[in-house]
């Protein structure tokens, strides 16, 4: 799980508005889509593991309006096109690189923010903007956090 203090930043960064078309992908027990949807986002939550997306609902039920919150199961790395195009992306973890996949789901005037890193525990936060087409990425500040399994390259045979 991704500390309460990185995900307000992520979020801080991103420029949540009221109204704003959202995506958390691997959103664990709803804390990241339960802070978008308390800034007035319409918020859908990806979740692979059954477990935590169940504890989410239950969070999210008790704390947020009915309907605040959409959750979705998925492969994390693919985001969630049925919902596309997003106003905001929050990826909760560190991803290797950006993810091809959900940055072409950003809207045009869209915000990405999560962690880049390489695995060991040491990464920067990011904000991506898509402006005219083109994603751009700007470092925001250091963390460090989890990697997530689902953004990781296969294990390949090295010399």
């Amino acid at each position: 799980m991704v500390s309460p203090m990185v995900i307000a930043r992520l979020a801080q960064v991103a420029a949540v508005r009221p109204g704003d078309r959202a995506l958390v992908v691997s959103s664990g027990t709803g804390y990241g889509a339960a802070v978008l949807a308390r800034c007035g986002a319409r918020v859908t939550a990806l979740e692979t593991d059954a477990a935590l997306a169940a504890i989410a609902g239950r969070a999210l039920a008790a704390t947020l309006p009915a309907g605040a919150v959409r959750l979705e199961s998925g492969r994390p790395a693919e985001g969630f096109a049925g919902g596309a195009p997003y106003d905001v992306i929050l990826i909760e973890g560190e991803v290797p690189e950006m993810p091809a996949a959900i940055t072409d789901q950003l809207a045009e005037g869209g915000r990405l923010a999560t962690v880049l890193g390489n695995g060991r525990r040491g990464g920067v936060a990011v904000l991506a903007r898509r402006i005219g087409g083109a994603v751009s990425v700007t470092p925001v500040f250091d963390c460090a956090t989890a990697a997530l399994p689902d953004f990781q390259p296969a294990p390949g045979f090295v010399f």
